[in-house]
């Protein structure tokens, strides 16, 4: 029996980088309205951002569920194809999941800065692992935002970010969305949703792990589809999924990271609609 306990401390011993053996018991980042709150704060101090568009219709990328554990290879490929598409992709998408560890965010954001385009992010539940909120902060400031894609014609494109790391926006960023989206319906061609944790779980990848309340999914829902929301895209299955709901295009988009089946991202196309295309990573 000693052998075997000894042989276990081991292990944790060792996973303790990777797993936050801790935080199963006691959370090690602070609560959805907690995050909301510091994000609102940086919001009102900093402003919210705009990107001038070009052209009337455009591109960007999105990448879901990196997991960042020593191993860089697919967002390597990743970086490398965004910064050969200069043009016609003014920034990108990163849905959540970036980090599968401690000491492992520094790690992404060096890599990422290797692109032009400007990154715009949510966290997911693995990035709050290891009381990692304050480093998302110390690197991204805010979780909680929405910004603006200005087109020549005057028209606009809204982009808003909502924090579900830990599988609720909670009651003050709920109602902060709510206001948000209320005040933008009919103001621009598009507004997109997204955020980490998926709707319409149509498989059991993740099993329990940070998953909506069905009330808050049904309230979520139907404000989206009064709202005129376009689409809402997600990660956290890691597996590709397309649904369309009471009006709303959901998006489940393939995971980037190293070792899963079939890595990939997104490519988005946004114009009188929006197409999305799954980019292989192809690495021999």
């Amino acid at each position: 029996m000693r052998k075997i306990c000894f042989i276990a401390g081991l292990i944790l011993l060792g996973a303790c980088n990777k797993y936050d053996i801790p935080g199963l018991f006691v959370a090690s980042s602070p609560s959805s309205d907690k995050r909301f709150e510091a994000s609102v704060a940086y919001n009102d101090a900093e402003g919210y951002p705009s990107v001038v568009i070009p052209t009337e219709d455009y591109t960007f990328y999105a990448a879901t569920d990196i997991h960042v554990y020593h191993s860089t290879r697919n967002l390597d490929k990743f970086i490398a194809d965004l910064s050969a598409d200069t043009g016609s992709a003014p920034f990108w998408i990163n849905l959540g999941d970036i980090v599968d560890g401690k000491d492992q965010m520094k790690v992404f954001d060096e890599h990422v800065k290797a692109a032009p385009q400007r990154m715009f992010g949510t966290p997911g539940n693995h990035d709050l692992y290891f009381g990692q909120w304050k480093q998302w902060q110390e690197l991204y400031h805010t979780s909680s935002y929405w910004f603006e894609a200005l087109l020549p014609s005057g028209a606009k494109d809204l982009y808003l970010c909502l924090d579900s790391a830990g599988s609720t926006l909670g009651h003050r960023q709920r109602a902060w969305a709510e206001e948000v989206l209320t005040a933008a319906r009919g103001e621009y061609r598009h507004i997109i949703v997204f955020t980490h944790t998926h709707f319409f779980r149509k498989d059991w990848s993740q099993e329990t792990t940070s998953n909506w309340s069905q009330e808050e999914t049904m309230a979520l829902t139907g404000l989206f589809s009064r709202c005129g929301v376009s689409m809402v895209l997600t990660g956290h299955d890691h597996f590709q999924e397309r649904t369309t709901y009471m009006g709303v295009q959901y998006a489940v988009l393939q995971s980037l990271k190293d070792g899963t089946p079939d890595p990939g991202y997104t490519r988005c196309e946004v114009g009188d609609q929006i197409t999305l295309t799954l980019v292989p990573i192809d690495i021999p």
